[in-house]
């Protein structure tokens, strides 16, 4: 009897990293679950897509053609879409992400490219910094050139903040921030991750170009408190 071979490619991935969990042996599913809605399981088991943890994320892989790196399917202007929860309290408080029942957090390459962003990016750009704004410790903002990162200062009665410097990145900021009320029984997640498959992405990323498979990789960035 000859053996059935089902072979798979990279569709995309989205690379999620945490400032809090950076050493060589940490891995995404440490500390982040990833969900995907119950009309994007059903768009997968159709479409013979699967979802693989990786190092510093997740890739979709999508079940190509024998001798081929042409999916079964046409997946063009489909939607994927990923609840994205902590692993346990502890993630959630290495970052100074808001787990609000009512405020949620909403990426996607479709909302970053018509942001303008067209770099591979999932969240928005960090917002500016504004002197009648009211900022939490945590937050992320960018002043002049310069990405700060707003930590509490208890040298002040009552305390107040310190901005200090931190590296350029996509960070998840309060830009990413809305109101979502969808999917309330889904529980505690804290994000809503969309993926687009379209034929073209923008000037750098496609997720299929004449239905041949190519790997773009989409960024996040949670950063530390």
């Amino acid at each position: 009897m000859e053996a059935v071979t089902e072979r798979y490619a990279l569709l995309c991935q989205m690379q999620i990293t945490h400032s809090g969990f950076a050493g060589p042996t940490d891995r995404t599913a440490d500390w982040l679950r990833i969900e995907p809605t119950t009309s994007t399981e059903v768009l997968m088991r159709r479409n013979r897509l699967r979802l693989k943890y990786l190092a510093s994320g997740f890739g979709i892989l999508a079940q190509v053609q024998p001798g081929t790196s042409k999916p079964w399917f046409d997946l063009t202007d489909q939607l994927l879409s990923f609840r994205l929860k902590f692993a346990s309290a502890l993630a959630a408080s290495r970052t100074a992400l808001s787990t609000s029942h009512t405020h949620k957090y909403r990426f996607g390459n479709s909302k970053a490219k018509t942001a303008g962003l067209t770099t591979g990016a999932l969240s928005l750009s960090l917002p500016t910094f504004s002197n009648a704004g009211t900022y939490q410790p945590g937050e992320i903002v960018k002043k002049g050139t310069k990405v700060q990162l707003a930590q509490p200062d208890y040298a002040t009665t009552p305390p107040g903040l310190r901005w200090v410097e931190v590296p350029a990145a996509d960070y998840v900021t309060t830009a990413d921030a809305e109101p979502l009320t969808e999917d309330d029984s889904a529980g505690t997640y804290w994000g809503l991750l969309t993926i687009t498959v379209s034929a073209s992405l923008g000037t750098t990323y496609r997720l299929l170009h004449n239905h041949e498979l190519t790997s773009p990789t989409f960024r996040l960035h949670l950063g530390q408190r």
